[in-house]
């Protein structure tokens, strides 16, 4: 039995919508990381508060991208 056999397409639209929720919840996940990150730097006043904040516009740039790439697949 080969895995092309096994993979009808019933179980690659499961697959897809599983994706979909999982990617969902991760970039939910992203953003509040990223805004409570941004929260924290506010309050705290690091020196590398500017570092953060571009790694988290980038973070949300990915998950964005990933999200899109999932939804469009």
């Amino acid at each position: 039995m080969i895995i092309s056999d096994l993979l009808t397409p019933e179980i690659i639209e499961f697959i897809k919508i599983i994706a979909i929720i999982v990617g969902v919840i991760h970039m939910f996940a992203g953003f509040i990381l990223v805004f409570q990150t941004l929260k924290m730097n506010r309050i705290i006043k690091t020196s590398n508060g500017p570092i953060f904040d571009l790694i988290s516009v980038a973070y949300i740039a990915i998950l964005i991208g990933t999200l899109i790439l999932i939804l469009s697949a």
